[in-house]
């Protein structure tokens, strides 16, 4: 395996060079489409910041290349018809937050030093709902151990909260090996994924990468964690700029699949209710690692980079 780090790019330009290749532009074009002629109904929502556009997304994988291309506008009324329950539910519960004063603004521009965000431990309970009802994939993960948020002041509920979960994925674990060619077997129990980030309301830019760091000191401290991973999905959207700002380095490529539930709701892998497959191929899915120790701080930085001519491409098993 030869290394992919391009001399001629940037890291900043390698990272965005990894998002191109992963995403599918049909998908994106379609997204657009999506976007353009969602219900106006929906505007009237209270809704978390890129939640229809990341639902809509997670869906499109539901609908043929076919059904698509023949006419985007009923693929659009088909997608949409599916998920107008789930967003008035998600509506419902933003309207119960903001009652309970748990919606800050927490704009650059009006944050004062006394107002800037704890950082803390989340209590079980909560981080459990807010991966319920607020994360985009709507599930628990019962495996947490540990979730940990950036609270305003005066509030119960995070801003933004992220949770830790062991991992007991094989493939991984062998994956990390992989990518620093073999210098290091990580211990499975040193490395922890960071399997849910849900944010209540806009963020300043800096407040992710702040509770990353903050999180890779305690989960040092608390759990003896080397490495925590997480997975970038670059069809929902996402570009990990606060992923790269706060150390993570891509490692691996990995298959993404996509079932649904008989009400045509995405079903994750874990919980395994869907009954319908995914219609429409679709690009991998990009894992990032960030060291939480100081000897595992040179087995990051050694890893390959994953690029467009040096993919590390992983078989989940």
């Amino acid at each position: 395996m030869t290394d992919g780090r391009s001399p001629s790019l940037s890291p900043r330009d390698q990272w965005k060079e990894l998002l191109r290749v992963t995403r599918d532009p049909f998908v994106e074009r379609f997204a657009a489409v999506v976007s353009r002629n969602s219900p106006p109904a929906w505007d009237a929502l209270q809704l978390p910041e890129n939640y229809a556009e990341q639902q809509c997304r997670l869906h499109i994988p539901a609908l043929s290349r076919q059904a698509i291309t023949a006419s985007p506008e009923t693929a659009t009324r088909m997608l949409t018809a599916r998920l107008d329950k789930r967003f008035r539910r998600t509506d419902e519960v933003y309207r119960h937050l903001a009652a309970g004063g748990a919606l800050p603004d927490l704009s650059l521009s009006r944050i004062t030093r006394s107002e800037q965000p704890r950082l803390g431990s989340v209590p079980g309970e909560i981080g459990l709902w807010l991966q319920r009802e607020v994360h985009y994939l709507h599930c628990e993960r019962a495996d947490t151990v540990v979730h940990v948020g950036a609270f305003a002041p005066n509030t119960d509920v995070p801003a933004l909260c992220l949770s830790f979960s062991p991992c007991d994925r094989e493939y991984l674990l062998d994956a990390l090996t992989n990518a620093t060619h073999g210098r290091r077997q990580l211990a499975p129990e040193s490395v922890l994924v960071l399997t849910r980030s849900t944010a209540t309301v806009e963020l300043p830019m800096n407040l992710v990468s702040r509770l990353i760091a903050w999180s890779a000191r305690e989960l040092r401290r608390c759990w003896n964690s080397d490495v925590f991973i997480t997975a970038l999905n670059p069809l929902l959207g996402f570009d990990g700029a606060s992923l790269r700002s706060a150390g993570f380095v891509p490692f691996a490529l990995t298959p993404m699949t996509y079932q649904y539930d008989e009400q045509g709701l995405y079903s994750t892998r874990r919980v395994m209710t869907g009954t319908i497959g995914q219609m429409l191929e679709t690009p991998p899915i990009v894992w990032l690692a960030r060291s939480t120790s100081r000897c595992a701080q040179p087995l990051v930085h050694r890893m390959v980079t994953v690029l467009p001519n040096a993919y590390l491409r992983v078989k989940r098993t």
